[in-house]
């Protein structure tokens, strides 16, 4: 994921928010839909949020409490770290390679 494919797959953040096993993650996931909805939100602030991924893929939706971490915009466009226990998500805007972004490098 963020290594060629757009990102648009919720299916491993559903997993890590099923079962909480303590697991560290960075997920990055592309949904520029919720990338929009959040991006003027405080550094800080926490949301109830519905995960759906790549617009026409069809993936599984995920409702998550998150906390706006960060943001920036790159070459990518828009990206927001968001923290939801021990996992954190990437969100992006448009599908990138996030290893090319200081903020999640």
């Amino acid at each position: 994921v963020g290594a060629g494919a757009p990102g648009g797959n919720t299916q491993i953040i559903a997993e890590l928010a099923k079962k909480d096993r303590g697991i560290k993650a960075m997920v990055p996931l592309h949904d520029p839909a919720l990338v929009e909805l959040l991006w003027d939100a405080p550094a800080g602030s926490t949301h109830d949020v519905v995960l759906r991924g790549t617009p026409g893929y069809g993936m599984p939706e995920v409702a998550l409490r998150v906390r706006v971490e960060d943001r920036c915009e790159s070459d990518f466009g828009k990206l927001i770290r968001l923290d939801s226990g021990a996992f954190h998500i990437a969100m992006m805007a448009s599908p990138i390679n996030l290893s090319t972004v200081p903020l999640f490098a």
